[in-house]
């Protein structure tokens, strides 16, 4: 079986009843979707502990998760295609990254925000599905996963955390998640950069510092040190089977077909959630069990080449892709399609970050024919914003320069459209654009000429560049950086060919938060050439003949281009110090 029943919470006009171009007004809806599952199925085999899972008479495992769908009210304006948005930490993704919404992370907003309509203005039903079981916030979507039989059994936990100030407290997840309860709180050991402290220095935070109540994270008199990591071990009980988010990604997608009237399904997830998919993928679970394929295709955004703690035992989905363990051993696309179950088309798009975190270029090459795996050259984990930031509060961030300022997103647009013809019309996408082996460099040697062994172009003398031993991950490939100081492969939008500055997928901590000669994780940096090389006329000119090469080669739509060139200007503003700052 797979989904079992569907209680609609609300349904109402969405976005306040915009229009999104022909497509019209569209709705929004809320949805619990309830699953029931035989552990016994071979469909099932993967997810871990499903077999001492709680069973109903019937013997199947029981769960359900939030679900909610906005696409047009008018029946005759869908496409037919559904966006499955494999939620980050509760929160949606396709907003962000294809609708050019830039609404912070944090706090969630109470629904989904539209940004230009891009997709909606297409056609397109957008599912945005819960199936992470520790999302605490009923705003956020999540996932009630079934517990094992019996409640007794225990098992070590850890979290691994940065300190970015001297405070007393130090969170151990993001905000929306629960932790692990301990069961013995003073055998639970912390280590200070790998130290074991004594055990009466530090205990755990509580809500309303009840003792009886749920932890929130870590309390040290005196303070934590900021730059500092902190690891905390301990033993935790109340298992419950993680995996069966998975399960629920999995058989909405028939359920999407059968009950929605969807013809195709596609399977979108960014950072942590392209991730889970590649977990979907090695896991076989593009298969259900009446042998149906889940899904036609699938766009993983910024996952590199790492899975996560989604089907285990004690998980904690939600942490940090920091863990070198979690770097697949096969890693490239292809390795997962032989084992996803059924078919389907996968369109991969990394930033430069990835590489700097050690795994990025382990996805390529890829000599499936139903893979082709991108990078777009200089950009950091998130896309870039003008003006340009220097920190991100809300996770402690803060850099020693300004954040990477380079926006990838309107590629992913893109990419997204070659799909979509590759699926529906065969039309074959573009060519990999992965660097090649002579794109590649290493850590040690693009570091060496930032840091003063070859100094770039434009550039000063030497910049400050963080220790190799900072990165704390395998250390891969990364690309390779021309005499401005830009990378030379992957797809190049205008701030990286025609520059007026260097964009990197790496950044240091500022002093302000502790460590300022470690990496700033998952942050790259730009900053400006003493002089622009070119006048401002010729620089637009050059940029605008970039952005229509790119239009030719289908990496940026038509319907794009306005905006990219209208960024240019902005850039330029940028550059000359010209651009109001940032409030």
């Amino acid at each position: 079986m797979s989904v079992v029943g569907v209680q609609e919470v609300a349904a109402e006009p969405y976005a306040g009843g915009r229009s999104f171009g022909e497509a019209g007004a569209a709705v929004i809806r809320r949805l619990v979707v309830r699953h029931a599952v035989d552990p016994a199925h071979r469909a099932n085999a993967s997810i871990a502990d499903l077999g001492l899972a709680v069973r109903g008479d019937d013997g199947l495992v029981s769960f359900d998760h939030d679900v909610t769908i906005v696409q047009p009210a008018d029946l005759a304006a869908r496409s037919g295609w559904a966006l499955v948005d494999v939620v980050n930490r509760g929160g949606p993704t396709a907003s962000t990254y294809l609708q050019l919404d830039d609404t912070p992370f944090f706090p969630q907003p109470p629904e989904p925000p539209p940004g230009d309509g891009h997709l909606l203005a297409q056609g397109w039903t957008l599912v945005f599905a819960g199936w992470q079981f520790d999302i605490r916030v009923p705003t956020l979507h999540g996932l009630r996963a079934p517990a094992l039989a019996d409640p007794a059994m225990q098992g070590p936990v850890s979290y691994t955390v940065r300190a970015g100030a001297p405070s007393e407290r130090l969170a151990l997840v993001l905000p929306g998640h629960r932790l692990w309860e301990p069961t013995d709180p003073a055998g639970a050991v912390l280590y200070e950069d790998g130290t074991p402290l004594p055990a009466g220095s530090w205990g755990f935070a509580r809500v309303g510092d009840r003792p009886d109540g749920p932890v929130t994270g870590l309390h040290r008199p005196g303070g934590f040190t900021p730059g500092a990591t902190y690891r905390v071990e301990y033993v935790t009980s109340g298992a419950v089977v993680g995996g069966c988010g998975l399960l629920g990604l999995r058989d909405i997608a028939p359920w999407l077909r059968e009950a929605e009237g969807m013809r195709r399904t596609l399977l979108f997830g960014v950072s942590q959630s392209g991730r889970v998919i590649r977990q979907f993928l090695h896991d076989g679970l593009n298969v259900d069990e009446a042998g149906r394929p889940a899904y036609d295709a699938a766009l993983p955004l910024i996952a590199g080449g790492r899975r996560g703690q989604f089907n285990r035992r004690f998980a904690v989905p939600g942490t940090l892709p920091s863990d070198p363990a979690e770097v697949d051993p096969d890693p490239t696309y292809g390795a997962l399609l032989a084992r996803a179950g059924a078919p389907l088309k996968v369109m991969a798009v990394n930033s430069s970050s990835e590489y700097w975190r050690g795994d990025g270029a382990l996805v390529a090459p890829d000599a499936d024919d139903a893979v082709r795996v991108h990078l777009v050259a200089g950009t950091q984990h998130g896309p870039g914003y003008l003006p340009q930031l220097w920190s991100l509060p809300a996770l402690g961030w803060k850099g020693r320069y300004g954040f990477n300022v380079v926006d990838y997103r309107p590629v992913v647009r893109a990419l997204l459209a070659q799909l979509v013809a590759w699926v529906d019309d065969e039309v074959e996408p573009e060519p990999s654009t992965a660097p090649t082996a002579e794109q590649l460099s290493s850590r040690e040697a693009v570091l060496a000429r930032f840091a003063g062994e070859g100094a770039t172009d434009g550039a000063d003398d030497g910049v400050a560049t963080p220790r190799l031993d900072s990165f704390a991950q395998p250390p891969g490939p990364v690309p390779a950086v021309d005499d401005t100081g830009n990378e030379i492969g992957g797809i190049r939008l205008p701030e990286v060919a025609v520059p007026l500055g260097v964009h990197t997928g790496w950044n240091l901590r500022h002093p302000d938060i502790g460590a300022p000669d470690h990496e700033l994780f998952l942050v790259g940096s730009s900053w400006w050439f003493d002089e622009p090389p070119v006048t401002e006329a010729e620089h637009r000119a050059r940029a605008h003949a970039v952005i229509d090469d790119l239009v030719a080669c289908r990496f940026v739509l038509p319907d794009d281009v306005e905006r990219l060139r209208a960024r240019v200007d902005t850039v330029w503003s940028a550059a000359t110090g010209t651009l109001a700052p940032r409030d």
